[in-house]
């Protein structure tokens, strides 16, 4: 789920938070206007460094790793397990982010259609996602790699599961206060991840294509 985010304009987000922009050395361009996939780099807020913005590569590299290529990037992890896996588990305490976006798209099957829903902010003009990262050093080269995964939950009843079974943690500002705070319990950490509050998004249909082939059979729309 959520393998497409939409791009924010990181130098108007940079004034509106007042904090600088760090750019990786010899990275290509963030355009505001792309849209951000894996293995793109993607502005994050990291509670190690709270008064800068970021870029990391979506997409988390274990810092064990013998070799990227040797690995399936982990672009999402499970807030329901996050305590249980051992590439996530100490990242809880030492290594937490607030991913920066203007919103995301999902894809629903509908018949013979397929559905990308648009999600994007109500009031803000972005989303803060919660997220771990990490530090993947290259033994040959000594080269470093940022890397993030996205943090999801199952929405339960919450009206996003209309459109899939997983969703990103979306945090409002008392969330991530705590989320940034270097002080917090573990037991605090974890209750934090949960759906966001429906009011603070809104989905629009972004477009529809038929499905070439025998498409597996879905319920009609659910958002008009």
């Amino acid at each position: 789920m959520c393998t497409k985010a939409i791009s924010v304009n990181v130098r108007a987000l940079s004034d509106k938070l007042n904090v600088p922009l760090i750019k990786p050395k010899g990275s290509k361009p963030y355009a505001a206007a792309d849209d951000v996939l894996p293995t793109d780099l993607t502005p994050v807020i990291t509670h190690s460094r709270p008064r800068e913005i970021q870029f990391m590569r979506w997409g988390l590299i274990p810092a064990n790793a013998l070799d990227i290529k040797s690995v399936t990037p982990m672009f999402n992890a499970r807030a329901e397990t996050l305590d249980q896996k051992i590439t996530f588990k100490n990242l809880i305490m030492s290594s937490r982010c607030l991913i920066l976006d203007a919103g995301f798209y999902e894809r629903e099957t509908q018949g013979n259609e397929r559905v990308e829903w648009k999600i994007t902010p109500v009031e803000n003009e972005f989303f803060y996602k919660a997220g771990l990262w990490t530090t993947w050093k290259d033994r040959l080269s000594g080269e470093i790699t940022e890397s993030f995964t996205m943090i999801t939950c199952d929405p339960g009843e919450h009206s996003f599961a209309k459109i899939h079974d997983r969703m990103p943690i979306i945090m409002n500002q008392a969330e991530r206060r705590l989320w940034m705070n270097p002080n917090a319990t573990k037991e605090q950490l974890l209750a934090l991840l949960k759906p966001c509050s429906e009011d603070v998004y809104k989905v629009m249909e972004h477009q529809r294509k038929p499905i070439t082939g025998k498409g597996r059979q879905s319920p009609p729309p659910l958002f008009n």
